[in-house]
């Protein structure tokens, strides 16, 4: 048997590889994706007092800095039994729709977009060459949503505003003011980027996936801050609804021995093999768009030549097109909320007793992240679980990996493999990126178990 690994998988946050295992006649016979960093924050926490952890969980990415510090703070209002002020929840969704737009810009233009050009420009450098001076102002615009973080969370990378049952800082009128001006800048990002996806969207590969979807839903609307989970099959029916807190009683994980990243599945349905089945889920930006109904104007009327084949939309690789949706929503929604004067209210509440357990749900760009913990009576982490949406993804990527092989292998097999995988935007932690447009492939050739050669380009 041979074995082809793509190591590492470029153009993605982290580190990562693919390996393809071959039959005598040149054919896929498996393909995995596997995590090859570990890192152990859960254990990293324990002992850290639950007031710190936002500040000390926005350091797991710098890419997510924002969300896994919403997450966490989330908790950290349960184990508190706080009591959140509304103009301090209003500041963290705004923060979390200027980290979307962020994050969302940066996988478009640096990681998404090369696929779509020339093999010897598909870097970032060749998405400028063939974008322009719409580069600049994509560049320009981005700038505002880090400038939004940075007024709001104290700090453009890793937010220090975090105070259980509200927020450290209060919004003045002035810096509201100028949070309107800069969403407005947002919209126009977001119009930029839906009309450059649509554009390339007959080029995108159909790789259509029978799996359900999961994402949080408010009364029926997209929402990223809170609601409930609500998981739909492929066929758009309601499969089940349930509290985020309650995550343990709908979702399991197993462990596999090739890889760092447990593999999540749903409980009620149990664990039947890495396979085309209604175990397994995909959550992110096509799953939101898919269970939920648009709130905004703009990216209602642009979502519906996404969906001009029907809802929900099974082709994974429309997860970019989802991405420029969703750039474009959360402008809209960052304006709303900025252009409501309320968002500059008290921004402190009431603090109860030490319950020791607490459970933050929130949207992240990649689908559902949950931050568990538990503490002693001083509020102390004695126990923490962290289930992030690239884990939650890894058994769909490891399927949508399988299903697009073809039946001989070629380097057109491994670009298509990459494709797959960046459609899923995986978050691996540390940031590996290549500029080169080159793959970096790995033969070995192994013979009755034993490797006995290896070659690399």
């Amino acid at each position: 048997m041979k074995k082809v690994t793509v190591n590492p998988v470029t153009r993605i946050e982290g580190h990562a590889k693919i390996s393809v295992f071959l039959d005598d006649k040149n054919g896929v016979e498996n393909v995995f994706f596997q995590a090859t960093e570990f890192r152990g924050y859960e254990k990293l926490l324990l002992g850290l007092p639950m007031e710190e952890v936002p500040r000390i969980v926005s350091t797991i990415c710098g890419i997510c800095r924002g969300i896994h510090f919403v997450a966490a703070l989330k908790a950290a209002d349960k184990v508190f039994n706080a009591e959140v002020s509304e103009a301090a929840e209003k500041i963290r969704e705004m923060l979390i729709y200027a980290h979307f737009i962020e994050d969302h810009s940066v996988t478009l233009f640096a990681l998404g977009l090369p696929d779509y050009i020339s093999p010897k420009e598909r870097n970032v450098f060749g998405v400028v060459k063939k974008l322009g001076t719409t580069a600049k102002e994509i560049i320009r615009k981005r700038s505002y949503a880090l400038k939004i973080m940075d007024i709001l969370g104290g700090k453009s990378m890793h937010p220090v505003a975090a105070v259980p049952g509200g927020w450290s800082k209060r919004l003045s009128e002035e810096e509201r003011r100028k949070i309107e001006m800069f969403s407005k800048e947002l919209v126009e990002l977001g119009k930029i980027f839906v009309s450059i996806v649509e554009k390339e969207a007959e080029k995108m590969d159909n790789l259509e996936l029978n799996l359900n979807f999961l994402a949080t839903s408010k009364n029926g609307e997209y929402s990223l801050y809170d609601g409930e989970e609500v998981v739909i099959g492929p066929d758009g029916k309601v499969i089940e609804k349930f509290s985020g807190e309650n995550y343990e009683e709908h979702i399991k994980e197993k462990s596999v021995e090739w890889s760092y990243s447990k593999l999540p599945y749903l409980r009620k349905f149990g664990w039947s093999g890495l396979q085309e089945d209604k175990s397994f889920y995909v959550t992110g930006p096509l799953a939101r768009l898919n269970v939920s109904k648009i709130p905004t104007p703009l990216a209602k009327e642009k979502a519906e030549r996404l969906f001009e084949s029907g809802k929900p939309s099974k082709n994974i690789i429309f997860n970019h097109w989802a991405r420029a949706v969703e750039v474009l929503l959360c402008a809209e929604k960052l304006e709303e909320l900025a252009g409501d004067k309320t968002v500059t209210g008290s921004v402190r509440g009431e603090i109860g007793k030490i319950v020791g357990e607490g459970v933050g749900v929130v949207e992240a760009p990649r689908g559902l992240l949950i931050h568990h913990y538990k503490t002693d009576g001083r509020g102390i982490v004695k126990w923490a679980n962290l289930i992030v949406a690239t884990t939650q993804n890894t058994p769909a990527i490891n399927i949508a990996l399988k299903k697009a092989a073809k039946e001989k292998f070629s380097k057109e097999t491994l670009e298509t493999f990459e494709k797959v995988v960046r459609a899923f935007d995986p978050c691996m932690s540390c940031a590996t990126h290549s500029v080169s447009g080159k793959i970096p492939i790995e033969v070995e050739i192994w013979k009755k178990g034993k490797l006995i050669g290896k070659v690399r380009n």
